[in-house]
């Protein structure tokens, strides 16, 4: 079986993987879509995977949080996707989710 996402380097580029991690960062990825269901992670985003258990849940990223490295680095991940998280995976709850105001001008 083969199955190829063109994406996946833009991914990691833009949730800021280590480059130590990206071997396991892709087999994560591919776990989580197979465990998951493309389906239910088109469908419903993040919320897909904050329905697995505890196990589940950690079996499938334990091993790319591992390949980061150590705690420091892990904190320093954590950091620096802490707002492309709050967007991506919680839809932004921190900033609103009521109907963005225009405060400009039409020209």
């Amino acid at each position: 079986v083969s199955l190829t996402v063109g994406s996946l380097r833009d991914t990691a580029d833009k949730w800021k993987i280590p480059p130590q991690a990206w071997k396991a960062f892709r087999a994560v990825s591919f776990r989580s879509l197979l465990f998951v269901g493309e389906r239910d992670l088109i469908s419903d985003g993040g919320d897909a995977l904050l329905r697995l258990n505890v196990v589940e849940f950690h079996q499938i990223f334990s091993p790319m949080l591992a390949a980061m490295g150590d705690g420091s680095s892990m904190e320093a991940w954590l950091a620096a996707t802490d707002v492309l998280a709050d967007v991506e995976l919680r839809g932004g709850a921190r900033y609103g989710r009521g109907k963005p105001i225009f405060n400009g001008t039409f020209t």
